[in-house]
């Protein structure tokens, strides 16, 4: 616990929902429905490590933190006793929100996490999304681990990009507008164009001035062929 600012907590549970062991040492909330909640329930039924989607933990008295729950069916000993448990472990849910928050895609852009269920683990505008008033489709999405393509189903072009993480199946997806993209390039390409006739005129004018050099003692050269021939001219 000292060693991670990030971890909540971390207890044991058996297959019934008993609390066995935790740190900190706190005494559970009475009704807290372990038993149904989707960590538990999820751990229970495979042997792979299983991380739930954002919640309020509600387990301990006293503490209503923000987390991701990290679960797995683990074996432990308990006087002497091989036994079967399920290992509970809470990160604070404001580390990842920090972290999605320093993506920036243009002026508009975002990214967003979703859970292999299509979940939205973190949006930067969850709270629209829980009320109706945004929305994002997630279908696409869910059809591939490693994809970018080009999105109107919210009326504006909107370039979404897919990366998958294979430890959890979550899905980071970067939204960036076109119309950004576009104004992007166009600057970009106008700022090249700028900057080549720049180069260009550089060019030139080294190019002249280079021309000059080498022809300088040339033309010195020729003059003073002239002078020697018409000296000799004079001395005939």
């Amino acid at each position: 616990m000292s060693s991670r600012e990030d971890l909540v907590s971390v207890a044991v549970f058996t297959p019934q929902g008993k609390y066995v062991v935790g740190t900190p040492g706190q005494t559970m909330r009475l009704n807290t429905q372990l038993e149904s909640q989707s960590w538990f329930t999820t751990a229970k039924r495979t042997s792979e490590i299983s991380y739930s989607a954002p919640h309020i933990q509600n387990l301990f008295k006293g503490r209503y933190t923000w987390v991701v729950s990290i679960s797995k069916l683990i074996q432990y000993r308990e006087n002497g006793e091989l036994r079967t448990g399920v290992l509970l472990l809470d990160f604070n849910f404001r580390t990842i929100d920090q972290l999605s928050k320093q993506v920036k895609l243009g002026k508009r852009g975002y990214a967003y996490i979703l859970d292999p269920l299509g979940n939205i683990v973190y949006h930067p505008q969850q709270q629209l999304i829980y009320a109706g008033l945004k929305y994002e489709n997630v279908e696409p999405v869910l059809e591939y681990a490693y994809r970018s393509y080009l999105d109107e189903s919210t009326g504006e072009k909107r370039f979404i990009t897919v990366r998958t993480l294979a430890q959890t199946g979550w899905k980071i997806v970067g939204v960036a507008y076109y119309d950004e993209i576009v104004t992007t390039k166009r600057d970009l390409n106008q700022f090249l164009a700028w900057f080549l006739g720049v180069v260009l005129v550089c060019v030139i004018a080294v190019s002249v001035f280079l021309s000059w050099l080498i022809a300088s003692p040339i033309r010195k050269l020729e003059r003073t062929v002239k002078q020697v021939a018409e000296g000799s001219e004079y001395a005939d």
